[in-house]
């Protein structure tokens, strides 16, 4: 997370030049991790996760090295902390769930002060989440519909002229069925337009899924490099097998959101209900993603297109990840 910077105010515009310049927000113990006790003073501390156990803990330096405190032996260790410094601790073991690390001073995650997300999308995963729901919304017709379209994006989808004229069709038979509960068409646009917000970030946790997925394509190919190489080639075998139901876990996951909102209809009725539901899933995705972003960095220069030292490395460090957060619990069969 970011620590918060002070923002200086606006300028003055024409006319106003007499008014008093409002003060620049205050941070508070309601909206950052602002401490009272002077442990969380200490340079360079911060609460994160213990790699091995995933406990939340107080990192510390400590010389050269850091030592890590976890925070439920901390609060019982420091009997002075205030009320205020129990309930942050407490809102830290929370918000480590949504980032990686926290420093005191920073502010609290947004998925716990308001729903929204602490992270961000850029306007490719608008466009993509935008075109979903033109495509669920032209489906209203009932007429079969190539799904896949939806890649194209929104702006993709409005240069086709075809297209755009069944969507308007489609809106015209939403009106007929929710006329009564939704008014008029601008109702419809503006509750698709809210529901593509929450979606981008679907969309963005999407491409994160795709580089896990690239993964588990170059662990294939390096299978077969390795193939028939004895210890290589069956840590390979056992690492495809243990990748296995993640994979098809965050597949399923995605599968499921995009059902939901194939019926475009239930969407425009419960709105609140559908953000509400994106949001769960978002989060939850989202922390199940973020453990991979160590690996998906160490992988992003590797094609396994040939064998070398570097690559086996690799393969055995992603053995001992795959097998600390999906240990096997089931038979070791897997198709060859």
């Amino acid at each position: 997370m970011v620590e918060p910077t002070a923002q200086s105010p606006e300028p003055a515009k024409d006319g106003e030049e007499g008014k008093e310049i409002a003060a620049p927000k205050e941070y508070t113990k309601s909206t950052h991790f602002l401490f009272d006790h002077k442990l969380f003073a200490i340079p360079d501390c911060c609460f994160t996760k213990d790699p091995n156990t995933g406990d939340p803990g107080l990192s510390l330096p400590l010389g050269e090295i850091r030592a890590f405190l976890p925070l439920g032996p901390l609060m019982k260790m420091f009997k002075d902390f205030t009320e205020d410094d129990t309930r942050l601790l407490n809102v830290a073991i929370r918000g480590l769930s949504h980032v990686k690390e926290i420093r005191p001073g920073d502010s609290i995650p947004a998925e716990i002060l308001d729903g929204s997300a602490s992270w961000s999308v850029g306007p490719e995963q608008l466009d993509r989440a935008r075109g979903r729901i033109f495509v669920a919304l032209a489906s209203v017709d009932g007429k079969p519909i190539d799904w896949t379209i939806a890649e194209r994006g929104a702006t993709g989808l409005q240069s086709d002229p075809a297209f755009e004229e069944r969507k308007t069709k489609a809106q015209e038979i939403v009106l007929e069925k929710l006329g009564d509960m939704l008014g008029n068409a601008k109702r419809v646009q503006d509750i698709s337009e809210r529901m593509s917000r929450e979606l981008s970030y679907i969309e963005g946790l999407r491409e994160r899924y795709s580089l896990v997925n690239r993964i588990s394509a170059r662990i294939l190919s390096a299978g077969r490099l390795y193939k028939n190489t004895g210890g290589m080639s069956e840590e390979i075998y056992r690492i495809r097998i243990l990748m296995r139901t993640p994979i098809e876990d965050y597949r399923g996951a995605f599968a499921n959101i995009d059902a939901q909102f194939a019926e475009i209809l239930n969407v425009l009725r419960k709105p609140d209900e559908m953000v509400a539901f994106i949001r769960k899933n978002r989060d939850d995705l989202h922390q199940r993603l973020m453990i991979w972003d160590s690996l998906i960095e160490e992988w992003k220069d590797e094609e396994a297109g040939s064998r070398s030292k570097r690559l086996e490395v690799l393969m055995r460090a992603t053995y001992r990840f795959v097998a600390r957060h999906f240990p096997a619990d089931q038979d070791w069969t897997l198709t060859r």
